[in-house]
């Protein structure tokens, strides 16, 4: 079974190819980063996950992103990391040095709510009750939480029930904010064939249904498929959050996950201090 919500870095390479799927480990990079650490001349928060998940099952024993968290704890930096996967529970321990010393920010990614069409979306992924157990590991060790929801996919995870308990499970888990960007899907450059290929193993009808939702002229080429429940879900979405005080506005979510802190000195930083310019 192939995963619908395949990470950006394989969607986007043009090497990726369905029949193996695989990526390659950097095996230097926490080597390389201890290198790259040292000759900063001021301290940060590293970004960790933007592109691919940094927890695949292969890091049980690769030990990179442990080892990487370690160098950046050691050189006392900090890190806004981005995963779907509940084995960063196993670095929690290197999470909470980060956190007590500067800072420490974790993104997790939730989809749905339904557990079966989570296993059919993302089958090499974790589970919504894993996700949730994350949340709430992350909440009662004192590590600030964002929830990035999404992709929303049309006809699969675009209802207000799912919406609904996923915002439930934010409040529950005391997250920072939520981060929503659009109430469809968009497909990168190269990404169509794989995804309309999930989208078939899914159910025969959903390629032509999702085929229906573009504007005339766009399909075969890049596009964004709304939900035709969008309007529904944005102001459920609005009114729910405000109601909750979870932060929402990407502006303020970016400078969230961004700002470093040197809790030892009690200075925290501007998001101009941030980098070495």
């Amino acid at each position: 079974m192939c995963s619908i919500l395949s990470c950006d870095a394989k969607l986007a390479s043009s090497r990726f190819r369905e029949s193996d799927g695989e990526l390659e480990a950097k095996i230097n990079a926490p080597d390389l980063l201890e290198v790259t650490l040292r000759r900063k001349q001021s301290r940060c928060m590293i970004m960790v996950g933007s592109a691919s998940e940094p927890y695949p099952k292969e890091e049980e024993e690769l030990l990179l992103m442990r080892r990487s968290l370690e160098v950046i704890d050691r050189f006392e930096f900090g890190v806004s990391l981005r995963t779907k996967s509940i084995r960063l529970l196993r670095d929690l321990d290197v999470l909470k040095s980060i956190q007590r010393k500067t800072r420490c920010v974790v993104e997790v990614m939730l989809t749905t709510a339904d557990e079966a069409l989570s296993a059919r979306l993302e089958p090499a992924e974790s589970t919504v009750a894993e996700r949730r157990q994350l949340l709430k590991a992350l909440r009662d060790a004192g590590i600030p939480t964002v929830v990035t929801l999404g992709p929303v996919l049309p006809y699969l995870t675009d209802s207000l029930e799912n919406l609904q308990t996923l915002l439930a499970d934010c409040v529950d888990a005391k997250v920072y904010g939520v981060l929503l960007n659009g109430f469809g899907v968009t497909l990168r450059a190269g990404a169509s064939a794989y995804f309309f290929s999930c989208l078939r193993e899914l159910s025969p009808e959903l390629p032509e249904a999702y085929e229906a939702l573009l504007p005339p002229g766009k399909a075969g080429k890049t596009a964004s498929f709304l939900s035709p429940n969008a309007e529904a879900l944005a102001e459920f979405f609005e009114t729910s959050t405000a109601a909750c005080g979870l932060v929402t506005d990407p502006e303020d979510l970016f400078a969230f996950r961004h700002a470093f802190q040197d809790r030892r000195s009690g200075q925290q930083l501007s998001l101009f201090d941030l980098y070495d310019l």
